[in-house]
């Protein structure tokens, strides 16, 4: 994911996707992917080391009303 993540979501949505699930582990980018609407829904502890693998999930379109 690049510094903007709005080409790459815009991207996901043209091709049919209605939402987004990464994972990044505490030592790399969760904060980027939480200050980018994505939302904590996990985590792996002790993975890599001591270090935590956090889930985290976004909805790309709006619910149907």
């Amino acid at each position: 994911m690049t510094a903007d993540s709005a080409p790459t979501e815009a991207e996901a949505v043209r091709r049919g996707c209605d939402r987004v699930a990464v994972s990044s582990f505490t030592f790399q980018a969760p904060g980027f992917y939480q200050r980018h609407g994505y939302v904590e829904t996990g985590r792996m502890l002790g993975i890599p080391d001591g270090h935590e693998d956090v889930h985290m999930f976004k909805r790309l379109t709006a619910l149907p009303a």
